[in-house]
């Protein structure tokens, strides 16, 4: 049980521990405007008061080169502290560089930072609503989905600071405070969104997914025919949150149309299966609307196809499906060179097997190809915790050889032209410098 543990968690952490954390189809863009807040010293929202312009310059005696001098500087009135107090105060003024071409009078939320040296970033400006925006979330719990409700009301919102802000709230979310939600989703909002299309696929994803907790038996049906004739103008980026939405409304009873339309299908694209076996393993991992020996039975109609086989294998193994070992095992016998990505996965899935069959397999396989053996182990980290330490004096075990190619480590005649340029260039940038210090040295004489 332990090694199995081990394995799941280093082994298959891309694939299902991320989906515990958040939202499982959901993109997130950046960090949120409360996580920027969070992770500052000083926070305030502050007013423009006024834009100071450089000076301009020249070459002159002073400035030979002609150097730019610092850009804009914005001064801000403070209006609201929400971190840094013992620094900032309602009502002070904040001097700091100003890049953008909002006019006097916009309200802006400042960040500041005390390491390595007190500073502030770049402001940012708070159009129409989002100042109020700013002020609620502050009050907001940290988590939860009294939390993730505020947000609700601002995907889609004409202001696209506040959308995006608001998308990537609920990218973040664990997926139970978005199913908590459900009960507020707007069906008919949602499909409205998920017709336009100037909303980016990756967006409809989520709003896949609140379908999925809010639709109807019509929903069901509407996304059925999506899968059916794919000729519909249906994102192939959002196809798998189609797919789990679809599941969540039709249940068992829908297994039979994925099978034929992504598992078993002969010239089916493996970007096609991917996205199938991705909505499979949510319900197994997140849901549990379908019986999961339902899911692992269309899983293992994968290992039918050498070619996308490696896909589900992690899965089954997290499942703790014993019951395809002959078969994995004879995907590794039969494995040809265009399929030799399927040994490190079968021999993975052994080496967290219980059962004693699977450690005579594991010897068996090391006659065909030992390296897969040893590469499959090794990754899969399911030896180290029987490894004892090497006595004093003995060379730890190293990790298993690899295929590599050797390297010539003469010196070529491009190596040392390279190498001479680079030594080129760097004698003439010291003659630059020294050139300059000695003209600055005499301007200054002659002025003396």
């Amino acid at each position: 049980m332990f090694r199995l543990a081990v394995f799941c968690c280093v082994v298959l952490s891309p694939v299902a521990p991320s989906w515990l954390l958040a939202c499982p189809f959901c993109e997130s863009i950046g960090p949120t405007i409360a996580d920027e807040i969070k992770s500052a010293d000083l926070a305030a929202t502050a007013r423009l008061i006024r834009i100071t312009q450089p000076p301009q310059t020249a070459p002159a005696a002073d400035n030979p080169l002609g150097f730019l001098p610092e850009g804009p500087k914005g001064s801000f009135e403070v209006t609201h502290v929400f971190k840094g107090g013992d620094q900032v105060n309602t009502g002070g003024t904040i001097e700091t560089p100003f890049a953008g071409n909002e006019p006097v009078g916009t309200e802006f939320l400042l960040l500041g930072y005390r390491e390595p040296h007190p500073y502030w970033s770049t402001p940012m400006a708070l159009p129409g609503p989002a100042a109020k925006y700013v002020h609620e979330v502050i009050k907001l719990p940290a988590s939860g989905p009294e939390r993730l409700r505020f947000f609700l009301d601002y995907l889609q919102h004409p202001e696209m600071l506040l959308d995006k802000d608001a998308y990537d709230e609920f990218a973040k979310a664990p997926y139970a405070d978005v199913k908590a939600l459900a009960p507020h989703f707007n069906r008919e909002k949602l499909w409205q969104w998920l017709g336009d299309p100037k909303i980016a696929a990756s967006r409809k994803r989520l709003y896949y997914l609140m379908l999925s907790l809010c639709g109807q038996e019509e929903d069901r049906e509407r996304l059925r025919q999506m899968l059916v004739d794919r000729s519909q103008d249906v994102p192939t980026e959002a196809l798998d949150s189609i797919i789990a939405a679809y599941l969540a409304l039709a249940g068992e009873s829908g297994m039979p149309l994925i099978e034929a339309q992504f598992f078993t299908g002969a010239d089916t694209a493996r970007e096609d299966v991917f996205a199938a076996v991705t909505a499979v393993r949510f319900h197994g991992e997140e849901e549990n609307i379908i019986p999961r020996e339902r899911l692992q039975e269309a899983f293992r109609r994968l290992l039918d196809k050498p070619q996308t086989a490696e896909l589900v294998v992690s899965d089954l193994a997290r499942w703790e499906d014993w019951t395809v070992m002959d078969r994995l095992v004879e995907l590794f016998r039969t494995a040809e060179p265009s399929t030799y990505f399927i040994r490190a996965p079968v021999v993975q899935y052994l080496a967290v097997c219980p059962l004693p069959q699977a450690k005579q397999y594991l010897e068996e396989l090391k006659a065909i190809d030992p390296q897969a053996v040893a590469r499959g182990l090794y990754f899969s980290q399911a030896d180290v915790p029987t490894v004892p330490p090497p006595a004093p004096g003995v060379r730890p075990p190293q990790p298993p050889e690899m295929d590599h190619v050797e390297i010539d480590n003469e010196p070529t005649e491009a190596n040392i032209t390279l190498f001479w340029s680079l030594v080129a260039m760097g004698v003439s940038l010291v003659a630059l410098i020294s050139a300059f210090i000695v003209f600055r040295r005499r301007q200054k004489a002659s002025d003396a």
